[in-house]
């Protein structure tokens, strides 16, 4: 026969708070289920069955016993806020009048013991999904739930905000509300148990995440929403959404409005303090009051200032965890507070003494072969001097000058990949630097290689001759074809006469379509070129891509020019090529000279606008010439030093194109290094005042500058020709649409 019921937990690390608690307390056989195992999801504990005889045998029963009443009960110290005023004493209450008991005889009874005063800070738990595999609203972005298979664990022990940061903010202390803990992969989504740390903030919305757990109609739409920092595909799929190819690192995952991941939600409370562990029984002999009283033990009040440790410890947790300073200052940190409590300030100044120290010291760590991990001020983490190492051995001019042993291609392939035999795999028992993975040695090539790009593109301004002299349109982001639409004036406006109706007019438009182009190749960088330390050739790399994917552009601008024998495209607008001398009036034949540009730019002033008679009265702005005749197009309009003046008359006449004036720019000579005619020449206006040259880049739909080329390698050793050819491919794509609004504002000189 069962007597009692004995809770067990298994007492090992993934114990809870709350079932550690109840571990061997000892409830009646009749206990109802619910104050039973299983207490939460997951919960591992069961109850004992015992049969064993109670402690002492009851006595026998009295023929007509008076009732026995236990001594009163003292309720539970009420817990003081946590910056109480003065206390003031809770009055006794006045005992309940006992009947008096039969002398010499003993009386056993149950009592109700308080629970453990450890449960009444017992911190609120919540069972969360993360996120899980699926689209992510609002950003055209699809995680694969390949990612989270391989990505999960950065998710251990990440801390959640109220909300997340705004832009270039850095995340507040004040917004703190907990940390995941028990992070774990589950079907298709990353599941965790959120633990409120005793925040004001946190203790502020407890009932609304009480809520939002219990799923309380009406729910609103607030989940979880991770702050991450990702590796996007460049390729959508058949959606349009773009796969997530790899999660590099986790800040947090907030509690906002919203979330992109629809099933990132609190599921479920699993423990609260609100809710304390059922009070245990226990047994006791309750001898003869008359002969031997006993002695009621009252309950000592809490120290007041329990609450103010709690919270200063968690203050101090997540402060430390925000600075992530290396394990012997933070250790230093901790110990300084160990036997006082700190204030908000104390541990910021504490950790500003830490960071001091360090930077103090940086001179001997950075050439340390272990360098000390941690983002801190004055310092270099070891992805900092892998950026630079690789920076340096792919060509960037300001990269700093590594340490000896790293200035070889050789040993940096070593060092990050920890394959001394090349095999072509990472071999992590021998990787020299912490966190290195599959995909370091590739983002590191992408990485330097677009720095070698900027410097190159910033290093030929020769090729980048089109960039002033277009507008960079915005697109929707698609890559359907482009139409530049140009729209005409309605000439004066009409005279209305007293009384009269206004006159309605129209404005006219014009239309010319380009489609999208890509533009691309790769450059391998081979097993061979590590091998044989080709510091040369791995330099050359990102440096002839860049030059390639700048002279496309060049070249294809250009040919706008010189396509169809120097007279351009055909217009869709009428059919006509962009140079014609007999409908467009923008083509001659007449060779450069300071009278030529004269009667050019009286051409472009009487051009008239789209859909009316009227001259469009803009002078032109550019003079774009072949290499051959530069010199003599600088001379016509001042430029240089010496006396000056008006080529081909005396030193002292007027050069009226060598300033600007009003409507009336200064003209800027344009070398097109593609132009091979010795003789053929140009005019454009300024595209400020009427665009001519369009361009429009997939890349950057948002228009209004050139981007740079996008930069692509392979991060997985098993694809592609990583795999089949041992070779790393570094891959260059340019993608995007260019043309012309129509002829005015134009004009050639094909010289005969």
């Amino acid at each position: 026969m069962t007597n009692v019921l004995i809770w067990h937990s298994m007492d090992d690390y993934r114990v809870c708070p709350e079932c550690k608690a109840r571990n061997g307390a000892v409830f009646p056989a009749n206990t109802p289920a619910e104050q039973l195992p299983p207490l939460h999801p997951g919960c591992r504990c069961f109850v004992e069955h015992s049969d064993a005889p109670p402690a002492e045998p009851l006595p026998p029963p009295e023929p007509t016993p008076p009732p026995i009443m236990p001594p009163p009960i003292m309720p539970p110290p009420i817990i003081p806020p946590l910056f109480p005023p003065t206390p003031t004493p809770t009055p006794t209450p006045t005992p309940t009048p006992t009947p008096t008991p039969v002398r010499g005889t003993a009386h056993r009874v149950t009592l109700a013991l308080p629970a453990p005063q450890t449960t009444q800070t017992t911190p609120r738990r919540y069972a969360a999904t993360l996120i899980a595999a699926g689209e992510l609203r609002g950003w055209s972005l699809t995680l694969p739930a390949s990612v989270l298979e391989r990505d999960w664990r950065k998710f251990e022990n990440v801390v959640a905000f109220a909300d997340h940061p705004h832009l270039l903010q850095t995340p507040s202390i004040t917004r703190l509300l907990g940390v995941y803990e028990n992070v774990r992969l589950h079907e298709d989504a990353i599941i965790a148990e959120l633990v409120l740390k005793p925040t004001p903030l946190a203790m502020d919305l407890q009932p609304l995440l009480d809520d939002l757990a219990n799923r309380t109609p009406p729910v609103p739409d607030i989940g979880l929403s991770a702050n991450l920092w990702l590796i996007i595909s460049p390729d959508p799929d058949a959606k349009g959404l773009y796969p997530i190819e790899a999660i590099h690192n986790v800040e947090s995952v907030d509690v906002i409005f919203q979330p992109a991941s629809r099933p990132a939600r609190l599921m479920q409370v699993l423990a609260s303090a609100a809710n304390p562990i059922p009070a245990k029984e226990k047994e006791f002999l309750m001898p003869d009051p008359s002969t031997n009283p006993p002695a009621v033990s009252v309950p000592t009040a809490p120290d007041p200032d329990i609450y103010l440790r709690v919270l200063a410890q968690a203050t101090l947790d997540a402060t430390l965890h925000a600075a992530n300073l290396p394990a012997p200052a933070d250790a230093a940190v901790r110990a300084q507070f160990a036997n006082r409590t700190p204030l908000p300030g104390d541990i910021t100044d504490a950790i500003t003494q830490q960071r001091q120290l360090i930077a103090a010291l940086q001179p001997a760590v950075t050439g340390h072969d272990h360098p000390l991990d941690g983002r801190i001020s004055g310092m270099t983490t070891p992805l900092d001097q892998a950026h630079q190492i690789a920076h340096y051995l792919f060509g960037v001019q300001a990269a700093p000058l590594p340490e000896p042993a790293m200035r070889s291609p050789r040993a940096f392939y070593r060092a990050f990949t920890g394959d001394l035999e090349f095999h072509g795999r990472v071999n992590p028992q021998h990787v020299q630097f912490a966190n290195a993975t599959t995909t370091t040695l590739a983002d590191l090539a992408v990485n330097a290689v677009n720095k070698v790009f900027m410097e190159t593109w910033e290093a030929l301004p020769a090729y980048r001759w089109f960039e002033p002299l277009t507008t960079v349109m915005p697109n929707d982001g698609s890559v359907n074809a482009m139409a530049w639409i140009t729209f005409g004036g309605i000439g004066n406006l009409p005279v209305v006469a007293e009384g009269a109706a206004y006159t309605e007019v129209t404005v006219a438009d014009a239309r010319e379509n380009d489609n999208f182009t890509k533009y691309g190749a790769y450059l391998g960088i081979t097993e061979e070129l590590w091998r044989n330390d080709d510091l040369q050739r791995l330099q050359m790399i990102p440096r002839q891509l860049a030059v390639s994917a700048l002279r496309t552009r060049s070249a294809k601008l250009a040919a706008i020019f010189t396509t169809a024998s120097g007279t351009g495209p055909t217009l869709d607008d009428d059919g006509v090529v962009l140079f014609h001398t007999a409908t467009h009036g923008n083509l001659a034949t007449t060779a450069y000279s300071t009278s030529a540009w004269k009667a050019a730019r009286l051409e472009c002033f009487k051009q008239t606008e789209l859909g009316s008679s009227k001259r469009m009265g803009i002078w032109p702005r550019f003079c774009l010439v072949p290499g051959d005749i530069y010199d003599d197009a600088l001379v016509s309009f001042g430029y240089g030093a010496g006396p000056g003046g008006y080529p081909g008359t005396a030193n002292n006449d007027t050069n009226p194109y060598a300033q600007d004036r009003p409507g009336d720019p200064r003209p800027r000579v344009i070398a097109v290094p593609d132009w091979t005619d010795t003789n053929d020449w140009a005019y454009l206006v300024d595209p400020a005042e009427y665009p001519v040259l369009v361009m429009s880049y997939a890349q950057a739909p948002g228009g209004r500058t050139h981007p740079m080329p996008e930069i692509f390698s392979v991060t997985s050793p098993l694809a592609g020709l990583v795999f089949t050819n041992d070779t790393l491919p570094v891959k260059v794509r340019d993608w995007y649409a260019y043309g012309v609004t129509g002829y005015r504002g134009i004009g050639k000189r094909n010289v005969s």
